[in-house]
């Protein structure tokens, strides 16, 4: 249900929040075991999300700040704005990144599943990112297709090397991005 909260909000262990339209005019905070639903909502704030068994999905966010998960089960974003960063760390079962507007940098560091950031099948779409696009240390297959980064598209040692196309990048492709 639609919902507008003056103030900021956190989840606890357990807790399942479910933000279906409407706006946060505040952050948006959870540690360790709490699900996360942002569909088609504004958040005036940052989203930082921490611990195992936290799950976040976001669909249609307009979010005024950094969207960060560390240690969560999976971060994914679709058809959103972000006006700060976008950081996925340390993810057990990785993330999603499709169709998004970042007017920041964006970071998948330390994963451990599927991280998709724009594909060639055109399932997810690119993304554009006006920072920088680092992928490191990641222990699971990448594809990085069809984005849009204004700054440099940098990856490091993920096993495997991460694979896709399309990428513009008026920055430098660098590592094992340089032919993506």
């Amino acid at each position: 249900e639609q919902a507008d909260v003056d103030g900021s909000v956190r989840g606890s262990t357990g807790s399942r929040l479910d933000f279906l339209g409407g706006s946060v005019n505040g952050s948006v905070e959870s540690n360790s075991g709490a699900a996360l639903n942002l569909i088609s909502i504004a958040v005036d704030g940052p989203v930082r999300v921490q611990g195992g068994g936290t799950e976040v999905f976001g669909d249609g966010v307009d979010a005024r700040g950094s969207l960060e998960a560390t240690g969560a089960e999976f971060f994914d974003l679709h058809n959103s704005t972000v006006r700060g960063n976008f950081l996925a760390r340390d993810t057990r079962l990785g993330s999603f990144f499709c169709g998004n507007t970042l007017n920041g940098n964006a970071e998948f560091v330390r994963n451990l599943a599927l991280l998709v950031i724009g594909s060639s099948t055109g399932e997810c779409a690119g993304s554009h990112v006006s920072g920088n696009l680092r992928v490191e240390d990641n222990e699971a297959e990448t594809e990085i297709s069809g984005n849009d980064v204004s700054g440099n598209l940098s990856c490091y040692d993920n096993e495997p090397a991460p694979v896709g196309g399309g990428n513009r990048v008026r920055g430098n492709k660098e590592g094992q991005c340089r032919l993506l």
